[in-house]
């Protein structure tokens, strides 16, 4: 190989070298160190309970489900009506969070910050006896 070859493949392995440093960096600096990504929960309005697919078994529903998530996570649930001709929406009253009443194919996203440990109460406001379950908040890991 040349001093000129050598030189080029020199040039484009330093360029392939800092086009990772580059990117690595990018990808570390958007995330705080011990940051944890949005946990998304989704939950159906169907048949007047809120229904989860089960984590071990998707083709098994679960009724009204006990949730669970950590302190200080970014929380996203998401309720879907698929009730047919039925109003519902998600409250948790002891949080101070509610989502607008939601019709018949609509989606609504109540986004929060997951509070000190306890356990909370989720619901439709206007079928609170049929659709209640719980969000239990654990301690950071």
């Amino acid at each position: 190989m040349t001093m000129r070859q050598r030189r080029s493949v020199a040039g484009v392995s330093l360029l392939v070298g800092l086009g990772l440093v580059i990117l690595m960096g990018s990808a570390l600096m958007g995330r705080a160190p011990g940051a944890q990504g949005v946990i998304r929960i989704e939950l159906i309005a169907q048949q007047m309970t809120f229904r989860q697919a089960d984590p071990a078994n998707p083709s098994r529903w679960l009724d009204n489900p006990t949730l669970r998530v950590r302190t200080g996570q970014t929380i996203e649930l998401v309720l879907r009506n698929r009730d047919a001709g039925m109003k519902h929406d998600l409250t948790i009253a002891e949080l101070g969070l509610k989502t607008r009443m939601t019709d018949f194919g609509d989606t609504v996203v109540l986004r929060f910050t997951a509070p000190q440990p306890g356990t909370y109460i989720y619901l439709c406001s206007i079928h609170p006896r049929l659709m209640r379950g719980q969000l239990i908040v654990e301690p950071p890991s």
